[in-house]
């Protein structure tokens, strides 16, 4: 009997997530769709995770079960990738969930409407533990008022409108495309995403958006190791914006705007952490930082544009400030 190709394969992650790990799991598998396979990755979990993942194997034969020693979240999806079987892969992390069940169904219309589409970027909303709040992003993942659909048009729409955002999980991505780009998450970095999101949109794949905001995004984890922003993260940030502006030398001009615009916006976050009270006091940073001002010159994003235009009659200085305290 032939074997039948997953649509999805979902790569979950885990590593010591015990108390959101059931939640997740349910809410794929209660998905109305079910061409579907889970990929679960134990990277060297020390609490009950992957009992309890072994537990839900045990009653569905659509989980697979990854068991490796500790490496991190690059190498844990990375592994997911490499074992999966689907012709497109959701990155789902274990202490998140989705709380639509017809989350998978409505996705797979989006590719039987699109059938040359390689990345589809999807909506969230935040899940704030402390005080039990969901808060949908205000974002409207619609490629409508897009002037046209080729390629380029579409990239550069979606950075424009903040829609091509730098994080893993709000994209359901076509296998082939990661196989045949060599796409991995670089292992030892804080800032992962930020750096694969950006490898993606180099190729200027062929992009579309469905609306959901189905992905429940965790905030406010007490246990979380990423909560808080060290000056280990800020120095992969300034490596990979650093990066990004010498391999655009190889892209059109118009390409280079597209893929600079997208680390410019990055670039925001950067000068929003060097204010933190934990950094600010690093002059050594903020150099660094003040030195890569010019990448604000690549605008496309409407966020960039204000802050150029504050930065060019304020200064860096005040800017940064400025933003510190907007955001906060």
């Amino acid at each position: 009997m032939k074997e039948v190709i997953p649509l999805f394969s979902i790569v979950i992650p885990v590593y010591n997530v015990e108390k959101y790990l059931s939640q997740c799991l349910q809410s794929v598998l209660g998905q109305s769709f079910q061409n579907y396979e889970i990929i679960f990755v134990n990277d060297g979990s020390e609490d009950h995770s992957l009992e309890i993942g072994e537990k839900f194997a045990r009653r569905n034969d659509k989980i697979t079960i990854i068991n490796q020693e500790n490496k991190g979240l690059s190498c844990a999806r990375n592994t997911g990738v490499s074992y999966a079987k689907g012709n497109f892969i959701i990155f789902l992390d274990s202490d998140d969930y989705w709380n639509d069940s017809d989350f998978l169904e409505e996705l797979s219309k989006v590719i039987k409407k699109n059938p040359e589409v390689d990345i589809i970027n999807f909506g969230w909303s935040k899940y704030f533990q402390v005080k039990g709040e969901f808060v949908a992003d205000s974002r409207h993942f619609s490629l409508t008022a897009a002037k046209n659909e080729n390629r380029k048009e579409v990239a550069k729409w979606l950075v424009e409108n903040d829609l091509f955002v730098a994080c893993a999980w709000n994209k359901c991505i076509r296998k082939a495309f990661i196989t045949n780009h060599k796409l991995q998450f670089r292992h030892g970095v804080r800032s992962e995403d930020m750096e694969w999101c950006g490898n993606i949109l180099y190729l200027m794949p062929h992009m579309t958006c469905y609306n959901s905001k189905a992905y429940i995004y965790r905030q406010q984890r007490i246990d979380s190791i990423t909560a808080t922003v060290d000056k280990a993260h800020v120095q992969d940030i300034i490596s990979m914006i650093k990066d990004a502006q010498d391999l655009s030398q190889n892209l059109s001009t118009e390409n280079r705007n597209i893929y600079l615009s997208f680390y410019a916006v990055q670039y925001l976050t950067l000068i929003y952490n060097i204010r933190s009270k934990k950094l600010r006091t690093d002059r050594q940073l903020y150099k660094e930082t003040y030195d890569l001002r010019n990448i604000l010159k690549y605008d496309l994003n409407k966020k960039v544009k204000v802050v150029r235009k504050v930065n060019a009659i304020l200064g860096f200085r005040l800017t940064s400030i400025l933003l510190y305290y907007y955001v906060k």
